[in-house]
């Protein structure tokens, strides 16, 4: 079945539609059986690179929507699901929960290799569940600083935050703003110093403030601890005044679409940026 996923970009020049494939290569899981008896954390994810460090192994893991995760063997996946075992030969990362075990593989969708079915929740509970994460500030930053925003809930002990950084070029007016969503154990944004951004809603309005350059720390500290998920969405180049947009995902599917929307108003010296954010997030 062929994928109708998308990338928009839309700026100062006309709409510009550019395959998904291109940035995250993922095969759409065919629509069969097999497909839809895969547990929810284990769908979507293949093995990127599997990296031995003496007696340790380490995977990458990536989502088919683009969050990044790194993985060992013991590391718990989600609440009662843990790395059973990486295969540096294989390139495959086995999942355990009770005795279920799922496989995942490089370039490939998961399966199941032995065990049970997972019980599914309450449709109206799944529902809810896959609401989509927004933020909505209003927000004066100086070019390089970084306003983190979200806190959402998105599992228990865990929470997904929104970093936008804006980068001003003074002489010409551009703005370009980089977006990154980080989804972490609690105790990860405690020990990070981010741990007061929180909402219990799929709205938030939450944020703070890091200084220019704090964003590079955090995102090393945060590629060192376990259980961390990493998106970037594409950079958005726009100018003084002028809205721009992305938007990532499947047109018929508007609530599992990735959005990033700014409207950026410089200040009369050119040195910070009165911000419009609008951004949608697909739970992880």
């Amino acid at each position: 079945m062929k994928s109708n996923t998308r990338l928009k970009i839309t700026s100062l020049l006309p709409a510009i539609w550019l395959s998904a494939s291109s940035l995250m290569p993922f095969a759409v899981e065919p629509e069969s059986k097999a497909a839809a008896k895969l547990p929810d954390w284990a769908t979507g994810w293949r093995v990127t690179g599997v990296i031995r460090q003496g007696s340790k192994t380490e995977a990458s893991v990536e989502h088919r929507i683009g969050w990044k995760r790194f993985v060992r063997e013991g590391n718990e996946w989600s609440p009662g699901v843990v790395v059973e075992q990486i295969d540096a030969e294989q390139r495959t990362v086995t999942l355990r929960r009770g005795e279920q075990m799922t496989v995942l593989r490089a370039g490939a969708a998961p399966e199941i290799t032995k065990g049970t079915t997972d019980v599914s929740a309450p449709a109206a509970s799944a529902d809810a569940a896959k609401a989509p994460f927004k933020t909505s500030l209003r927000v004066r930053l100086a070019s390089g600083e970084t306003v983190v925003a979200g806190g959402w809930a998105s599992g228990p002990g865990r929470r997904t935050l929104a970093l936008g950084t804006p980068v001003i070029d003074a002489q010409s007016g551009q703005v370009t703003f980089s977006m990154q969503f980080i989804d972490a154990p609690e105790a990860v944004w405690d020990r990070l110093g981010l741990g007061k951004v929180q909402s219990d809603g799929r709205e938030s309005s939450q944020s703070s403030t890091l200084a220019a350059g704090r964003l590079d720390a955090i995102l090393n500290a945060a590629r060192g601890e376990s259980g961390v998920d990493m998106l970037s969405a594409p950079r958005i180049i726009t100018r003084d005044g002028s809205a721009a947009q992305i938007s990532i995902g499947q047109e018929s599917n508007p609530a599992g679409m990735i959005s990033v929307n700014i409207t950026p108003k410089l200040t009369p010296d050119r040195s910070a940026v009165d911000l419009s954010l609008d951004a949608q997030l697909p739970t992880p």
